[in-house]
Formats: structure tokens, sequence, C-alpha cells
């Protein structure tokens, strides 16, 4: 693995920011470099806050000079998403209407990151309204995937995600109600968190009124290429908002969950050999680390991924008509996967009425308290990130119906535990397909994130930390 600076992790560069071994200058010019030789092809970063991250890490060298110490991110470059609101910068969620709409205040998790001495360098690619696997849209164009071009990044998050594989920052924001953070961190072969709900304030200072998915099942998470990092992020971005509905004060459940169960969702879609290899491989790691390990069987995933679909997906379908009036073709093909499988699952021709609707939202605190049930024996819960490899690039825009529902089925992972608010971490393993170091996924009990880490890294010391792309 290349020794540059831009290949650091963010542990590393913010430790040596702060005993003056390296400056946050170098590590800003660093990124700088990095961006400017690999970004023109990739297409992950759609803005760099050039002048304004210069003068942030000289302010930050000169505070240090001073004798002042820094926040635990000290100096470190990180990007945002391009639906998170930057003061002075657009948030234009790729839609080009919004291109020129300048945000008047930080989200509360940029400011978190300021706060915490991250340098905030610029912002990272989606599709429009983050709604697909994949990032594309009319204002910004294709982001390719780093480590095999052929293959989505993923989405929403893929700018994100293809910026920390190729060493463009350590840590990139990202924010995931069905799969945006970890399907770019499965996609791009790095770690990605998806914190328990309220752990970390969500974005959008926006007066309209959030519809109910997004308040309880949309949440900001971090993309990094260790588990450390993701750690360290995840404690700088965390807490307590006043400007979101559902944030709390930083809780940790009691940590030492040393029971994991492991469900592979085959009765949801076939599992790739290769994905069934990176199961296998996890299953032994944490094994010789000491967890006790067992497969099980439940229908709460299906019912989870139901519930997602109706209270998410259907939702905005029924009453985001002005979004997907700005999405276009683009959105408008990346939807009609979930619509077939809506269909499968609730007949053809279905549209969700109130009292479906209502009852969904009362299921959901039945599926909750079966989760929570479930993790009283088995507190974390292993799954595949995704029944299939990475999908082709764009292949949502062009592929048949019936493929299009398949790979909405494929994606089970990402769309069942942001219905009932619990935490999951993807991390890489060392079975590679197509290029692509493959992830699992470890779901955990509501603000249990220590326990994710601690297995966690207990993978990664098997597997290694992946490299740049």
């Amino acid at each position: 693995m290349s020794d540059e600076l831009w290949a650091w992790s963010a542990t590393r560069l913010a430790a040596a920011i702060a005993a003056r071994e390296v400056s946050a200058q170098e590590a800003l010019t660093a990124s700088f470099e990095r961006i400017d030789a690999v970004n023109p092809t990739i297409n992950a970063m759609v803005d760099v806050y050039r002048d304004e991250a210069t003068a942030a890490a000289k302010a930050t060298d000169d505070y240090l000079a001073a004798g002042f110490s820094l926040g635990p991110l000290g100096g470190v470059p990180v990007a945002i998403k391009d639906n998170t609101h930057s003061v002075g910068h657009p948030a234009t969620n790729g839609i080009p209407a919004h291109a020129d709409e300048l945000s008047t205040a930080d989200d509360p998790v940029v400011s978190h990151l300021r706060r915490g001495g991250a340098n905030v360098i610029g912002r990272t690619n989606l599709p429009p309204w983050c709604w697909q696997w994949f990032s594309t849209n009319e204002l910004f164009g294709t982001t390719l995937n780093p480590r095999n071009h052929d293959l989505t990044p993923g989405g929403s998050s893929g700018g994100a995600g293809a910026a920390v594989a190729s060493g463009f920052v350590t840590i990139a924001q990202g924010n995931d109600i069905a799969g945006s953070i970890r399907y770019p961190a499965y996609a791009n072969g790095v770690v990605g968190l998806r914190p328990t709900i309220g752990a970390v304030p969500g974005n959008d200072p926006s007066p309209e009124d959030k519809p109910l998915a997004n308040q309880l099942f949309a949440t900001q998470g971090p993309l990094a290429r260790s588990v450390d990092d993701v750690r360290l992020a995840f404690e700088v971005m965390r807490g307590y908002s006043a400007r979101d509905a559902v944030t709390v004060p930083a809780i940790d459940m009691p940590a030492g969950a040393k029971r994991v169960a492991v469900y592979r969702g085959t009765e949801i879609a076939p599992l790739n050999a290769a994905v069934s290899q990176a199961l296998d491989a996890s299953i032994t790691a944490l094994t010789a680390a000491g967890y006790v390990v067992e497969e099980i069987e439940t229908d709460l995933f299906q019912q989870m991924f139901e519930l997602e679909e109706l209270l998410a997906l259907q939702e905005f379908i029924q009453s985001g008509s002005s979004h997907l009036d700005e999405g276009g073709e683009i959105l408008r093909n990346g939807l009609e996967g979930h619509r077939a499988v809506v269909e499968q699952f609730f007949g053809s021709g279905y549209t969700m009425t109130l009292g479906d609707y209502t009852q969904a939202l009362a299921r959901r605190g039945t599926v909750i308290r079966g989760l929570q049930a479930l993790q009283e024996r088995y507190p974390l819960i292993l799954t595949p990130a995704s029944a299939e490899l990475p999908y082709l690039q764009d292949e949502d825009q062009h592929a048949s119906l019936d493929r299009k529902r398949e790979m909405v089925l494929a994606a089970w992972p990402m769309c069942t535990t942001p219905a009932v608010g619990f935490p999951g971490l993807v991390v890489p393993t060392d079975v590679v397909g197509a290029g692509v170091p493959l992830g699992v996924q470890l779901i955990s009990r509501r603000f249990a994130e220590n326990d994710l880490f601690t297995a966690g890294a207990a993978l990664e010391n098997v597997f290694g930390e992946v490299p740049v792309a």
C-alpha cells in the first residue's frame, strides 16, 4: 500500500497533525493532488472547496503553533455528500434546478465535523434525490467505480464511497435510508456505518415538512477504509442537535456481545457463490475470534423488507411527485424495480391505501419487538451486504423489468433494518468478486455501535485493511 499522505488513515493522519509531524496544509495538498490526478476519470467529487479548505488548513496549523489542541479529526480532509448543506455552497441532490441555491447554514452533521476539527473540502456525487444504488444524474454525470469501471460505485452515497476508495479523503459523510451508505461501501470495497436512528443528527434545514420515513428511517454516517476510522468519524458526527426531530445525546449500550446469528436470506434472493464465500469466511473469522456463531431461519427480514417498501418507497412514489418530476427519466427508471417488488409482495397493480399505511406503521412496532427479542439471544446478526456482486454501471436504466425486480430483491440486506432504525456496518473481506473486496453486513442492537466496531475489527484483523484503489 502507498505511504503517500492521501493513503494514510484518518487516525494516523490526525495524530501526526496533532503532534506537528505533518501539517494540515500538507495533508490538504496531498488530497488535492490525488483528486486532480484521479477525479477527472471517476467523477466522485462534484465540487472542491479549494480556497475555503486551504484557509481552514492554515488556520489549523496556526492554532497548533499557538499551543492549542484540536478535535479528534483536527486537520483531516473529509468530504460531504451533495444533499448535505454547507454554508455558502449548494446541496443540489443532483438536480439542475437546484445548482445555484446556496446553503445559508451548515447541516448539524457538518457542524459536528467542523467542531471535531475536520476540514470539509468538498461534495460528492449521487443519483437524483438519492433513491438509487447508482450515482448518475443530469447535473454532474456518472461516477465510476474506481476498482472496476464496469460496475456501479453504489448509491446513493456512491461518490462518497468512490472518493474514499480512491484516497481523495480518508472519511466521507453519507446518508442511508435504504442502503445509501452500506451499498457504496460494499460496491467500492470500503467500510460503511449506518448508525442507529437518532445517534447522528440529520440534514436538510428546509422549512418543508419531512416525510415520516425520512424522519424515522434516514440517518447520517461515515464511510472510510478502516473500522477504526469509521469509529472515529462516528464519535465526531454523533450527538444531540435541536434541529433534528429524533436525535438524542450520545448513548452507548453495554458492549461485549459474543453471540452472532447468521441469516443468509436465500428465501428472498439466491446468493452469488462469491457472496456466499465471503459470508463463510466471515463466520470462520468470527469463530476464531471467540464469537459463538449460529445459523438461523427467521421471517423478520422479509417483514422488514415489506415495511421498507411500503413506508419509504411507496410513500415517496405517492407523495413525492415534484421530486419525481425533477429526477426525470433517471429516477423514474431507477424506481421501476421497486414497483415490481411491491407488486410481487402485494399483488399486481397494487396502490397503497391510507389503511395499509397506518397498519404498516402499527406492524413496525411488532417487528421491532421481534428483532429485539431475537437479539436478546444474538446481539449481533451477520448477513450478506447484497445477494449479488455490485451491479453493472447504470444497470437500473436499461435492464428488463424482471431484472430490475431481481436487483431490488438482491439488495434486501440494505432494505430491511432502515425500516426499524437499527444500525449496520459493512466490512470488506478478502474474497474478491469482479475486482472488489466483497463486504458483509453486521447488525447490532440499537445504540450498540461499539459491538459493531469490535466485531468489525475482528474481521479486519483477519482480512486486513483494504488498499486504496
